[in-house]
């Protein structure tokens, strides 16, 4: 989702360059389960490029909760890389997320980056 946001002065995160690469640490920051939980930070790495129905996502290993979903995925420099999405849950199954590539987000939405 785009938001609007009346008002000035905001600085919005910086979008990634180049694209992450198997192994690069990441972040997140959400609001797991309950606002008293807000601004929480996990940090994992990249662990897989995969493509499912034409959709290429960012296979994550960190920790992610559905008031992460939509929140930004971010590299050690504090630039934007994706979008989380979701996470499989399951007996047997932990820590594996799922993130949109932010060039693959911003395609979709209708916005091009000015170089």
């Amino acid at each position: 989702a785009l938001l609007k946001v009346d008002g000035s002065g905001f600085t919005a995160l910086p979008i990634a360059e180049k694209a992450t690469e198997l192994g690069d640490d990441l972040i997140t920051i959400g609001t797991p389960a309950d606002v008293d939980l807000g601004q929480s930070i996990a940090k994992g790495v990249l662990s897989g490029n995969r493509k499912v129905d034409e959709q290429r996502y960012l296979q994550i290993n960190l920790a992610i909760s559905p008031g992460n979903s939509g929140g930004p995925l971010l590299n050690d420099k504090g630039e934007v890389v994706g979008v989380i999405q979701s996470k499989l849950v399951g007996e047997a199954i932990e820590g594996i997320g799922f993130a949109l590539p932010i060039e693959e987000t911003l395609k979709s939405v209708g916005v091009q980056m000015v170089e």
